[in-house]
């Protein structure tokens, strides 16, 4: 029988190669093309601790811009440039229900958070951005929870997901500027327990503004969480 399947792949992958996702051309790993992976960027240490902004050697790791700020959560980090091909598998993902594309985006962020040592010992479980039960209705999968999913079990931490939930199905973010962004998400996340001092890990997708993540910390410190350490797959760049 293992034969048989083996044979009849094989007969499928001559009738039925597989494509890259962004360019068309055949590709071996069912994903990207070799040409199309060499585009993946990855953000590159020094960061900003708040922002992700790559930044020159200084010994607080902060930019300028967020040096007099005060921020709920610990330190972000975001993994990827949000550019081609990126752009294109999150997008698919998103709004094309290409959710098994996740495995892809993950083993990105797993070799990141491996690059820069990232150490998960000190925390007590991880989580994600919720979606409001209409978005989940729509898409049927909530994108930021199948990668905490993931990164659960590669950091072998405890998954959370229902330790934050979402009280309203708020506009897309796209569809604002900066200083509208906040105001679209303020007010819309609630926490269902004390935290007593726990660590969390929390993932979302896409970090622009930081304005949703820095709502979803905002609940979480206001029920005594502890260190809380933001990881997005991939973040915009500022607009030139």
């Amino acid at each position: 029988m293992p034969m048989i399947k083996e044979y009849l792949k094989a007969i499928t992958n001559v009738i039925f190669p597989a494509r890259c996702f962004t360019c068309g051309n055949i590709t071996r790993n069912n994903v990207l093309c070799r040409n199309c992976r060499e585009k993946i960027k990855f953000l590159i240490p020094p960061l900003c601790r708040f922002c992700s902004k790559e930044i020159k050697n200084n010994p607080l790791s902060i930019c300028s811009n967020c040096r007099h700020k005060e921020f709920p959560y610990n330190r972000i980090i975001s993994c990827l440039h949000y550019a081609e091909p990126v752009r294109t598998l999150i997008h698919l993902v998103k709004y094309r229900h290409y959710d098994y594309l996740i495995n892809f985006l993950s083993s990105l962020v797993i070799s990141y958070l491996s690059r820069i040592n990232f150490s998960p010992i000190s925390y007590d479980f991880i989580t994600a951005v919720p979606a409001h039960y209409i978005r989940m209705r729509e898409r049927e999968y909530n994108q930021s929870l199948l990668l905490a999913k993931t990164l659960s079990i590669y950091l072998k931490i405890a998954l959370k997901d229902d330790i934050i939930f979402c009280t309203k199905n708020k506009l897309s973010q796209t569809k604002f500027e900066k200083s509208q962004r906040q105001k679209n998400v303020a007010g819309i996340f609630k926490v269902r327990e004390n935290l007593n001092n726990k660590n969390i890990i929390l993932i979302d997708d896409i970090l622009t503004t930081g304005s949703t993540v820095t709502e979803c910390a905002k609940v979480f410190r206001e029920k005594n969480a502890g260190q809380i350490t933001v990881i997005t797959l991939a973040k915009t760049q500022p607009k030139a």
